[in-house]
């Protein structure tokens, strides 16, 4: 390009204006932009998903990236503590999901009234749906606390909901049957 040429050019262009700030409309856009993926980041990462490789087992996890696990390698699950010990052990329940939060608030059902996690945890019954609850509420102190668990848990959450909304016995026998067994003779990072 010419001198003559870019003269020309510096001439044509329209003269930026900036507002008291010292900021143009560009300078405006980009940090209205940018205030607003501050405010939408928090609620994007609430966002509970499966990761696609599952690898990721954690929230921390999800967050960071982070791959861990050889191929081959299984990363969750394997571990379980037993309705008995979340039962008597009410310091180590995740501080979420306290033995005082109403079950049917916490799993979105209608079935419990007003008995909270701890009376769910300690009642010991015959059918089916009490079984259900108690194995529901280990699964879900599994699911929240450090113990590598099969489950996430909005999917428990889900799940448990599903099959006590459900009130077929087989669904809700085999949902407890599953948790049974997810809850039972595994490793309890716990009782070390």
């Amino acid at each position: 390009m010419t001198d003559k040429e870019q003269n020309r050019s510096e001439v044509n262009q329209e003269p930026i204006s900036k507002d008291i700030t010292g900021m143009n409309s560009r300078g405006k856009d980009r940090r209205r932009f940018i205030k607003r993926a501050i405010v939408a980041a928090p609620f994007i990462l609430t966002v509970a998903s499966r990761p696609v490789w599952a690898a990721n087992c954690t929230m921390s996890g999800q967050l960071s990236g982070n791959i861990s696990g050889a191929a081959g390698e299984e990363c969750c699950g394997g571990e379980g503590c037993s309705v008995e010990f979340w039962e008597g052990n009410y310091g180590n329940w995740h501080y979420a999901y306290q033995h005082s939060c109403v079950f049917d608030s916490v799993f979105g059902t209608n079935v419990f009234g007003t008995d909270t996690l701890g009376d769910v945890i300690s009642k010991n019954g015959e059918n089916g749906v009490k079984r259900l609850g108690r194995e529901a509420v280990a699964a879900l102190q599994n699911s929240a606390t450090r113990v590598s668990y099969e489950y996430m848990v909005c999917d428990l959450l889900y799940d448990v909901r599903t099959a006590l909304d459900s009130g077929d016995k087989d669904t809700i026998e085999n949902l407890e049957a599953t948790l049974l067994s997810l809850n039972e003779g595994r490793f309890c990072p716990f009782q070390l």
